[in-house]
């Protein structure tokens, strides 16, 4: 039970971006001069998280009151495949109870630096996987892929309400004659909030019954009601 006394409400959700590669295209291939990228180091991660309890933000887990939001096992936990270039990817886990009217989100940026050729096409490709379910709760996921150049700057994003399987493929250009330093940022997120559906009742067809005599009785007392206009009479002299 929340401290509130509302029951809580529990939620799983599983983030997978895994398969991530880089290509190269040259725009030139006539000029001799060759196309391609280096890399900069490794990934590198900045890891968040947000909590909404009763209207106020919380950045971290150990400042949300007791009672708003209980982590079960692996929450909030990233699991980093072992890195054989070119391909790499990682897990993202958020799993909890939260009482209603709340939410929690975890998020992931990894990121990257390259050095693109001139008149090179640098493509970011990879699989994205996600899963969510909860106790009528809402689950979203969510994935923002930024190639980040000099003056230049492509990408895309993709959000996700349920389960689902995705691809993803974003390119960057470099059309001048010099070397460019690319950003490749990777920012995932998760969410769940405690707010369940809510259901309209289905009026009884006696209810309906009701309903109906009532706007009849209504129209009734509305003509009695009416005013009677005066005729209006003429005389002749």
């Amino acid at each position: 039970m929340a401290a509130n006394g509302s029951a809580m409400a529990d939620a799983y959700i599983s983030q997978t971006i895994d398969s991530v590669k880089f290509g190269v295209v040259d725009l030139t291939p006539a000029d001799g001069q060759a196309a391609g990228f280096t890399v900069e180091g490794p990934w590198s991660s900045r890891h968040t998280s947000e909590y909404l309890i009763g209207g106020v933000r919380f950045s971290s887990q150990a400042s949300v009151p007791a009672g708003s939001y209980v982590a079960n096992g692996n929450a909030g936990t990233t699991y980093f495949y072992d890195e054989v270039y070119p391909d790499w990817g990682f897990v993202n886990v958020l799993s909890g109870s939260i009482a209603p009217g709340n939410w929690v989100s975890t998020g992931f940026t990894q990121s990257r630096r390259l050095i693109l050729a001139p008149h090179s096409l640098l493509s970011v490709s990879g699989n994205y996987d996600f899963s969510g379910h909860g106790d009528g709760m809402a689950t979203t996921g969510s994935l923002v892929v930024d190639l980040l150049g000099r003056s230049v700057r492509a990408g895309g994003s993709i959000y996700n309400y349920t389960s689902a399987e995705d691809v993803f493929h974003y390119s960057l250009v470099n059309n001048t004659d010099e070397s460019m330093e690319v950003s490749v940022q990777l920012k995932a997120a998760v969410r769940f909030s405690g707010t369940p559906a809510v259901l309209s009742a289905v009026p009884e067809p006696g209810a309906y019954a009701m309903l109906l005599g009532g706007f009849a009785l209504f129209g009734m007392l509305a003509a009695r009601r009416r005013p009677v206009q005066p005729r209006s009479t003429s005389r002749s002299a």
